[in-house]
């Protein structure tokens, strides 16, 4: 059985990854966190003073957001550890869903549900950061891991420009973040999905 692992692992290359359904499906949930970390981590300071924080607690969210994060690689790559990758991507996601709900909930003149969701949006957000790596690990063996990784990554740069410039022009035009958490929400939501459609990981060593 390990020998014929190893096989698989070698006949992976970038570009048979390239033609697999798996590599793409990963892609698309690499652009949509990278869309929503890169938004949030721009906006957050100044989406608390538009809904009434001062300026000095509006600072206090970027704090929040980066060190709740850090609670949330933690656990989330434990777990990646111990359960099959595909929920531990569908549970982050979910985080990051209710997350927006609270954020739409805040721009909608419900000051303090900020504070809701910036915690539970960093605890999820912190474990797509980690899951990333697993994903690819997992569906794609470690002999041309690098390769592969750095592929999905660029793809994913898609999404960390585009983040921010569509907050920002949305906040223009309406005077509000609510839109933005709004569409944020229904992004979160397809990556679900699309853990779901994934085939079972050919190189995990696992799992529940």
């Amino acid at each position: 059985a390990a020998t014929k692992k190893q096989e698989l692992q070698a006949d992976v290359t970038l570009s048979q990854a390239l033609k697999s359904r798996a590599f793409w499906l990963i892609s698309f949930i690499v652009i949509c966190s990278a869309l929503f970390i890169s938004a949030v981590s721009t906006h957050i300071i100044l989406f608390g003073t538009t809904i009434g924080l001062t300026a000095v607690a509006a600072a206090m969210t970027s704090t929040v957001l980066t060190t709740v994060s850090i609670g949330g690689r933690f656990f989330i790559g434990w777990s990646s550890d111990k359960i099959e990758v595909r929920l531990t991507v569908v549970g982050a996601y979910l985080l990051i869903f209710i997350s927006m709900l609270f954020a739409i909930y805040a721009a909608g003149g419900h000051m303090n549900a900020i504070w809701i969701f910036i915690p539970i949006f960093a605890f999820g957000y912190g474990g797509i950061s980690v899951l990333r790596a697993q994903l690819i690990r997992s569906y794609f063996g470690r002999n041309n891991y690098g390769k592969i990784l750095g592929f999905v990554q660029a793809i994913g740069t898609v999404g960390v420009v585009l983040g921010p410039i569509f907050a920002g022009r949305v906040f223009d035009l309406t005077g509000s973040y609510k839109l933005v958490w709004v569409v944020y929400a229904v992004l979160a939501f397809v990556p679900i999905l699309f853990a779901m459609l994934m085939p079972a990981a050919p190189f995990a060593d696992k799992k529940i």
